[in-house]
């Protein structure tokens, strides 16, 4: 090793790096398992060489005794890797009976003959620190325990929040790998679509009180598996199962973590099981989006929290939904979010560094039309934990409430660099092309997140908002009669309800418009009914009084779509009103 520290290897458009354990390929890292890696530099050292499978075998596992079959695997991988097959012989050679042979031409050079740097010329040029990417899919639950469905998603996503927290992995959210619920997908495949490097899946089957998780990760480059194993405990050890899966993603993909990080990875932010458990069936029933859902999660969380009453990630949760409830017009904003309120805050005075928390609070404050208090605390979350993808399009919409749409791009540029294929984080790049008015590009951009999934609701939402603009009428309501069809969010409905009367009106059906009106009217009669669903559909209408008359009714109880007011396309025609100026310096938004 000593030797191959004075070196690097090239081949093609390859380059390897013995030292730091690097592949490139055209400048860009392939991984591959740490031991397809010691096949690749064992045959390029000895290239032009056969090396007889014993050999091979002895020198990358030599403590180990392991089958031929291990061997073949690595041969099987590096193959992929370099689009070669047994019978091109372009770079790896087999020869029957005996073993391999790297047949490329193997330039070996010394550092002092790399390209150096322009400004230092004594310094060789070494490859940039390689921030390796991974998804976490949701687990597969076997056998007939319906009871148990919400562990498919719940344990990859506290594998996801545990992992988060490392500077050195991006690990894609949550929101990014629901899709991949139930899929019969080749992780392979799905890590591809995914653009990272590494997948982790598994499948999990409990019986009684005994729980048994099948877990491997995947090299999506070498399309071949860093590690499996398989966890049998009582479930009421799920954390050990939990903790030797982080410290295993660590070890294979040879991270070296600070103090800190270490103990952020083996963090628990509960040490009871049935807290836990009660936590993951609330954020199982939070990611429906539904009313239903919303009130399912509240019960769960609140169970979690009598079971650990210190339990801070259960108070977020429990926030996040009465935060929705009231931002989704489900039930008065003024019941909802001092509920918000009392549980962020008890989440902050348990873990003051709880990135989430901060979150959430921005978002509740943001709602509350605190806009200097929901700025902080999206910074501070930003701050506590850069990786964190929700707080970052969370910002990103606020910034675009406040007409400040360059730093807007920038924070969603951000959580698209790190996951492109995000259909939220894709949406909202629509909406803040939307609200600069650059219909063109938000109808582009929105069409591709279409084309990626018909079925989303809040895309098909921006679609229709963008034809209004545009006063394609009917493709306006053709996308509106999809939304109402989705298996989407709750949110997608509550907002398609006003676009339709708004858009009836403008396309010149007044009288479907007015219908809507007195639907409204009766629904009121029984439930909570924003004011501004009324004071959308008199926009449209035309009606300028009785729009500024539900408008102050929607300041009186606090609605959150005064966060849009200063930049929805739909009140242009009313900026120049004094009563919406009047409205804007009441909410401090002049």
């Amino acid at each position: 090793m000593n030797e191959l520290r004075k070196y690097v290897f090239e081949f093609d458009q390859f380059r390897i790096d013995p030292v730091k354990r690097r592949l490139l390929r055209d400048g860009a890292p392939v991984l591959l398992t740490p031991k397809t890696f010691d096949t690749l530099i064992a045959l390029v050292q000895n290239s032009g060489r056969v090396l007889g499978k014993d050999e091979l075998l002895k020198t990358v596992w030599p403590d180990t005794v392991v089958e031929e079959n291990n061997l073949t695997q690595n041969i099987s991988a590096l193959r992929k890797v370099f689009n070669d097959s047994p019978n091109e012989h372009r770079y790896i050679a087999t020869i029957p009976g005996r073993g391999y042979r790297f047949v490329a031409d193997v330039k070996q050079l010394a550092f002092d003959r790399l390209e150096l740097s322009p400004a230092d010329e004594s310094t060789p040029v070494e490859p940039q620190p390689v921030r390796q990417s991974l998804a976490v899919l949701p687990f597969k639950v076997l056998g007939k325990e319906d009871a148990d469905e919400y562990l498919r998603v719940g344990l990859a996503d506290a594998l996801i929040t545990r992992l988060s927290n490392l500077e050195q992995i991006t690990v894609r959210p949550t929101s990014a790998v629901l899709k991949y619920d139930l899929c019969p997908k080749d992780p392979v495949a799905i890590g591809r679509e995914l653009g990272v490097h590494s997948v982790i899946e598994g499948s999990l089957r409990r019986v009684g009180d005994r729980i048994r998780v099948t877990v491997q990760m995947v090299c999506t480059s070498a399309g071949a598996s860093w590690w499996a194993d398989k966890f049998d405990e009582q479930f009421t050890n799920i954390f050990a199962v939990e903790d030797s899966i982080s410290e295993q993603v660590v070890q294979a993909l040879m991270l070296k973590l600070s103090s800190e990080e270490e103990t952020q990875l083996s963090k628990r932010y509960t040490n009871s099981t049935l807290a836990f458990q009660a936590y993951l069936m609330g954020r199982y029933f939070w990611s429906k989006r539904t009313r239903n859902g919303f009130e399912k999660g509240i019960e769960y969380f609140e169970q979690a929290i009598r079971y650990d009453p210190d339990y801070a990630l259960a108070y977020v949760g429990l926030a996040d939904c009465n935060t929705l409830l009231g931002e989704y017009g489900l039930i008065p904003p003024g019941e909802a979010f001092p509920r918000a309120e009392a549980a962020v805050r008890r989440a902050l005075h348990l873990d003051d560094k709880l990135a989430e928390a901060h979150a959430s609070l921005g978002a509740l404050r943001a709602a509350c039309w605190d806009w200097t208090g929901a700025e902080f605390q999206f910074k501070r979350a930003i701050q506590l934990n850069p990786n964190y993808p929700t707080v970052r399009q969370w910002y990103a919409e606020f910034l675009t409430a406040m007409r400040r749409f360059e730093e807007a791009f920038e924070q969603i540029n951000h959580v698209l660099t790190v996951d492109p294929l995000c259909l939220t984080n894709k949406t909202c790049e629509a909406w803040i092309f939307f609200h600069t008015r650059r219909y063109a590009e938000a109808l582009t951009r929105i069409q591709s997140v279409i084309a990626m999934d018909p079925e989303f609701a809040p895309a098909r939402l921006c679609s229709a908002a963008i034809y209004e603009q545009l006063g394609r009428y009917p493709e306006a309501l053709d996308e509106l009669k999809r939304v109402q069809n989705c298996s989407g969010l709750v949110c997608g409905y509550m907002s398609c309800r006003i676009s339709v009367g708004y858009t009836y009106a403008l396309a010149g059906q007044p009288d479907e418009a007015r219908r809507l009106l007195a639907k409204l009217q009766t629904l009121a009669a029984t439930q909570y009914v924003q004011p501004t669903d009324f004071a959308m559909i008199h926009a449209g209408l035309g009606e300028a009084d009785q729009m500024f008359h539900w408008l102050n009714q929607a300041y009186e109880k606090q609605a959150e779509w005064f966060y849009w007011l200063q930049v929805d396309p739909r009140m242009d025609r009313y900026r120049s009103d004094p009563r919406f100026s009047d409205l804007l310096e009441r909410l401090d938004l002049m």
